[in-house]
């Protein structure tokens, strides 16, 4: 069953890999006013691309500019795009150049295009903020803007257990080529995978009790129930 509803802010959060992606597109499938603002294609999709062939005669080249940002040479590529050659950079190292340049600007531009889309009727569903966000304040704030005081706001947090979130590395990895990256910094290592998750992605961040949200469990829970809970507390 399909529905359309009032404008209004959909935020999924969670752990890497407990689902926030496949409940996201299931969502927007459903909601037939949805529109569906991933962090990931805004990351990967241009704010990680950069024209290092202009010449800019007023600025450093690049490579000097990052020289100490842990860009080169494992985390950044050349690709084509249709303004000719860039260097695409990867996250894997977290590196200072994204931190700096992309790890909140995905966050603030999924913001105004959740705005934007909201006044034109839509629902917005913004994926992608994961336990660090909510612990440093910043979702909440996120949240509060002005740009969303007329609109309702429902927060949605997505866990699953460690032996899903890995399985679900693992088979990402073969699959997509930006998280085959990120997997080389321990993400499919079954060893120290609990450990890394505890200490960078905690399954209760602090911060989120004071935050209304429905919290599911997708190693319990299908996609067409946690869909159907997630429509249920949106529209209840």
């Amino acid at each position: 069953m399909n529905f359309t509803l009032k404008p209004c802010l959909i935020v999924i959060s969670g752990i890497p890999a407990s689902g926030k992606t496949t409940l996201a597109e299931r969502l927007a499938k459903q909601i037939t006013n949805a529109v569906y603002l991933s962090r990931d294609h805004v990351a990967y999709g241009g704010l990680l691309y950069v024209n290092h062939l202009v010449a800019t005669p007023s600025l450093l080249n690049f490579e000097e500019y990052v020289a100490k940002d842990k860009v080169f040479p494992n985390d950044a590529e050349p690709v084509g795009t249709p303004f000719g050659e860039m260097i695409l950079i990867h996250d894997s190292a977290r590196s200072d150049f994204y931190k700096r340049h992309a790890r909140e600007q995905g966050y603030l531009i999924q913001g105004r295009l959740a705005a934007e889309n909201m006044k034109a009727g839509k629902v917005a569903i913004v994926e992608g903020f994961l336990p660090r966000v909510i612990e440093s304040g910043a979702l909440k704030r996120f949240m509060d803007q002005p740009m969303f005081v007329e609109y309702p706001k429902y927060l949605i947090y997505v866990v699953a257990s460690d032996e899903m979130c890995l399985a679900r590395q693992k088979a990402r990895a073969g699959m997509d080529k930006e998280a085959a990256v990120r997997a080389k910094t321990g993400y499919t290592d079954a060893g120290n995978f609990s450990q890394l998750m505890a200490k960078e992605h905690p399954r209760a961040p602090r911060g989120l009790e004071d935050l209304p949200h429905l919290l599911l469990d997708t190693s319990v829970l299908s996609t067409e129930e946690s869909v159907r809970r997630c429509l249920d507390y949106i529209q209840k």
